[in-house]
């Protein structure tokens, strides 16, 4: 519950009650609210991630189930054995980049009333990448997806590294075609040249602008076996949004921080690519690769390992039990 809720709720039984209190029309304040944190030391405020409806109703069973069927369709195709190493299993995932991230508080003078701190980029422009992650603890070079109805300027290709991908869209968005073009362009071409024993299982979610006839043809062909997550399970059994997009940002946001320590000249395309590589490459450590895979049970794949409490379903059943438990000991208590 928001403290307003709270605040909200405690003036409602006031009003009902018809008691006298201190409170301006019966509603508590902020000294009142502190005070009933000392009160219960168990509860603290948090940061909570809004789930959809869809989200929040996917249950402990469904992710089982997805697992008992995806086991049995790696052993249909006969190549069970990929889940007995990291090396030929990928994650496959776009994340937006801000060109301005909040940088959150700085340093300043305590008498200042005002402070500001000029923007490094365009506030509101994001720069769609796709990542690959391999659970060996590898990162595939990203494709940078460019805001362009046709590709885009010279000065902005000539600045995107030769080991990323580059991609563009009228939306900047991802597209089929522009999944199609780094599977083939990226991906494969990649793993080609590392020398990586094909088959291999690339897991990535189901959502449109990543499937398309001509992908799993290709795909079929290059021995790529491609295998949708569950759906709306991206906080729970997706590698990359468990626990490997929030590292990239954190450096991304460090990395725009030091661009604005040494150079005047505004984020934007043009030089967008430099600076996100420093981010992407020091981001990549094997540690916290590897860990997210673990934490997500796709390597070792192993369904028992994921944190189930993410499902609501879970959630509520926790509380329910918690609370019934320590209603019992207050009875056996008395």
């Amino acid at each position: 519950m928001h403290p307003k809720v709270v605040k909200s709720a405690i003036k409602g039984v006031l009003d009902i009650a018809h008691r006298q209190t201190k409170f301006t029309n019966n509603l508590p304040g902020e000294k009142w609210f502190q005070f009933f944190l000392g009160r219960h030391p168990k509860i603290g405020l948090k940061n909570s991630e809004v789930l959809t409806k869809s989200r929040a109703s996917v249950t402990e069973q469904n992710i089982r189930d997805w697992f008992t069927d995806f086991k049995a369709y790696i052993a249909a195709e006969g190549a069970s054995e990929i889940l007995l190493g990291p090396s030929r299993i990928y994650n496959l995932e776009e994340t937006g980049v801000q060109l301005c991230p909040k940088n959150g508080k700085l340093l300043g003078l305590k008498s200042e009333k005002n402070m500001y701190c000029i923007s490094p980029g365009q506030d509101k422009q994001n720069i769609t990448v796709l990542c690959c992650y391999g659970a060996d603890c590898t990162g595939i070079a990203p494709m940078i997806v460019y805001p362009y109805s046709r590709f885009p300027p010279k000065d902005i290709a000539a600045s995107v590294s030769d080991e990323f991908v580059i991609g563009h869209s009228p939306s900047g968005w991802m597209t089929m075609d522009l999944c199609y073009k780094y599977i083939v362009n990226g991906f494969h071409k990649e793993l080609v040249d590392q020398g990586i024993q094909f088959p291999v299982l690339l897991l990535f979610d189901g959502h449109s602008s990543h499937m398309s006839l001509a992908l799993h043809d290709f795909c079929v062909k290059k021995k790529i076996i491609l295998y949708c997550l569950y759906p709306n399970t991206t906080h729970i059994m997706q590698p990359c949004d468990v626990g490997i997009f929030r590292p990239l940002k954190k450096c991304w946001k460090e990395q725009v921080s030091l661009h604005a320590q040494s150079s005047n000249k505004p984020i934007s395309k043009v030089n967008f690519d430099p600076i996100f590589k420093l981010a992407y490459e020091k981001s990549c450590d094997p540690k916290v690769i590897k860990k997210a895979f673990e934490c997500c049970g796709l390597f070792p794949c192993n369904p028992d390992i994921i944190d189930y409490s993410k499902c609501m379903s879970n959630r509520h059943k926790i509380i329910r039990d918690k609370i019934n438990s320590e209603k019992t000991q207050e009875i056996v208590d008395q």
